[in-house]
């Protein structure tokens, strides 16, 4: 930089001066930085809870559909009319973002699924909860004309309703675990649950739930440190299992006498020839082909369309023989 480029202190006062006094031109740069239409940014929230595997996952999910067709099945029985359970999908979140999306009233409730730790929450569509209540009765699967928190008998009978839902999850576990439900709390206000820490994490499965024409969703939310006790039975680590020498000595020789009585096709190939058509139209029986080598030239022993030997012609106890001469390798 020369001498007359070089700014005095007055030009970088102004210059200073002219950004205002709280940095206003500032924004000028940042708006440009985000108006590229190209780029979908989002700040990264530490708060929400870690995902978990995806072995963890796929087992999970083979639980919930399982549960699904058990509880359909089981639902039609029990109460005498047409019912289905489908699985709506699995997600994480933390206990707040759950409690955010419960109605009030509704029917919540609160039960222990050992082996797993801690409690797990259940919630039934309210409107769908005063159904089965009904059937259970002995009444018509009607819709409730006005959503109502429970009376005190009502509160004691969906305990029952509840309960005989999560009563599927003992079959739809088994493969992985027997869970055994129990201590099951019902209330109509999700605001008097005795519940996890706001920012614990959670794992919400989701279902759709029909009784004749009445359609409404049904959750289970549990605590994802509620399966470490059964962690290895959804999530099993992958055991690397060490062979000793006698093992994979015995291995090879499975593998060797396997191969001995198999069949192969070796080609012994003596010359390539490019002959025009013409030639090849007026051969007959007794025709001389000229191969253009002799008896001494070098030629190839192909295995399944691969050359692996170079050979030689002869004879071996009256036959004709060929002698390995040369392995080809794979830079040959």
């Amino acid at each position: 930089m020369t001498e007359d480029n070089k700014l005095n202190k007055e030009d970088i006062e102004s210059l200073l001066d002219e950004t205002g006094p709280e940095g206003e031109d500032s924004s000028s740069v940042s708006t440009i930085a985000t108006d590229d239409s190209d780029v979908d940014l989002s700040a990264y929230d530490f708060s929400k809870p870690y995902s978990v595997s995806k072995n963890f996952q796929k087992n999970l999910l083979a639980m919930c559909e399982v549960y699904a067709r058990v509880a359909t099945l089981g639902l039609t029985m029990d109460y005498r009319a047409k019912c289905k359970m489908v699985f709506n999908g699995l997600q994480t979140l933390t206990y707040e973002e759950y409690h955010a999306t419960l109605p009030n009233p509704t029917c919540v409730g609160t039960a222990l699924l050992p082996p797993l730790q801690g409690h797990a929450l259940v919630n039934l569509d309210l409107s769908l909860a005063f159904v089965l209540l009904k059937r259970l009765l002995g009444g018509r699967p009607e819709p409730e004309k006005e959503l109502r928190k429970f009376t005190d008998i009502e509160l004691g009978i969906s305990g029952n309703v509840v309960s005989s839902l999560l009563e599927y999850l003992k079959e739809a576990s088994s493969k992985f675990v027997t869970i055994n439900p129990e201590e099951i709390f019902i209330e109509s206000n999700p605001e008097f649950l005795n519940t996890p820490a706001a920012g614990e994490s959670m794992i919400l499965l989701e279902f759709e739930m029909e009784i004749e024409e009445l359609k409404g969703k049904m959750s289970l939310c549990i605590p994802s440190i509620a399966f470490e006790p059964v962690r290895g039975q959804f999530d099993p680590a992958e055991e690397f299992v060490q062979r000793d020498d006698e093992e994979i000595a015995a291995e090879r020789q499975d593998v060797k006498d396997t191969i001995e009585d198999a069949t192969t096709e070796l080609i012994v190939k003596m010359a390539d020839l490019d002959l025009p058509f013409s030639f090849l139209d007026g051969l007959e029986t007794g025709s001389v082909i000229d191969l253009g080598t002799g008896s001494n030239s070098i030629m190839e022993l192909e295995l399944q369309g691969k050359p692996i030997f170079q050979c030689k012609a002869g004879h071996y106890n009256g036959k004709r023989a060929v002698e390995l001469t040369e392995r080809i390798t794979e830079e040959d």
